[in-house]
């Protein structure tokens, strides 16, 4: 974890934004655009232009976001060669699992920059438990699966991040239950899920914001109960960020089709989120 070496491809209106407090928060970046434009004020900044995406360091960060310009395109594709016979039985097309974007990252570093001035004193352990982030987001996000008592602790860290970085009247209570010791989650579930709550709970005005977090693990069946407080004039979830859940949601249907439920229920004074997942039954 002492490396703070990093790669980074794509400087556009996502990543720049990202490169940039990457480099605030004490990384050493090697970027890569197709534009030089893109990367001068990174230059300027200490950062070092890579001549192409394999010379960056690894490990790298991309943000790409649509095709690439049209320069970066080759003119022609090559052509193949007709083989006489019966045409070959097209292969079936499987359906893509949606990449996840780390955008909590940014809010993560926005929240590292607002405190370097209000409480400077906590700038130390913010960027550690940011780093122990970025980190496990670079090695642990392409894999099918992940430890899921590495992704606990990865939650660990991120509640600690947002307490850190949150008002005295912002109450956290985590409960985990069972032993996760050995079983595999696909990575970046559960993450996604508490960051939204978090974002909602963060955006509303109330003078006492609470949230709680319960998870259960009993022979290979994981269960999750996130619930955070809301006015009681409140009965719709906080505008966009109803996306997230269905960006999970579709995760989760690719995943473990049949062997998951996600619920969302609005109460009086609570948003509640229940995840239940067959840990056994996953799409490998």
């Amino acid at each position: 974890m002492a490396n703070k070496d990093l790669g980074f491809i794509g400087l556009g209106n996502m990543g720049a934004p990202m490169a940039s407090r990457l480099l605030d928060a004490g990384f050493s970046l090697t970027v890569f655009d197709t534009r030089a434009a893109a990367l001068e004020p990174f230059v300027a900044r200490g950062a070092i232009a890579a001549p192409s995406p394999a010379a960056t360091p690894a490990p790298t960060l991309a943000a790409l976001t649509g095709a690439p310009p049209a320069r970066a395109m080759p003119t022609a594709l090559p052509v193949p060669t007709p083989v006489a016979g019966p045409a070959p039985r097209a292969a079936p097309v499987p359906k893509p699992i949606p990449a996840l974007q780390p955008v909590f990252l940014i809010n993560a570093l926005d929240k590292v920059e607002q405190m370097s001035v209000i409480r400077p004193s906590l700038i130390p352990g913010m960027i550690k438990k940011l780093k122990n982030l970025l980190l496990y987001v670079i090695y642990d996000n392409n894999q099918a699966s992940a430890s899921l008592e590495k992704e606990l602790s990865l939650l660990e860290e991120y509640i600690g991040l947002e307490k850190s970085g949150n008002p005295d009247n912002f109450r956290v209570m985590v409960k985990i239950i069972g032993n996760p010791s050995g079983e595999r989650i696909a990575p970046f579930i559960i993450l996604p899920l508490v960051e939204n709550g978090f974002r909602q709970l963060s955006s509303l005005d109330m003078p006492e914001k609470c949230m709680d977090l319960e998870v259960r693990v009993d022979d290979g069946h994981f269960n999750m109960k996130l619930g955070w407080s809301k006015p009681i004039d409140s009965s719709t979830l906080m505008n966009g960020n109803t996306l997230s859940l269905q960006h999970i949601g579709r995760r989760l249907d690719l995943l473990y089709p049949e062997s998951h439920e996600l619920k969302v229920t609005i109460t009086t004074e609570q948003f509640i989120v229940n995840l239940k997942i067959n840990l056994n039954r996953a799409i490998t």
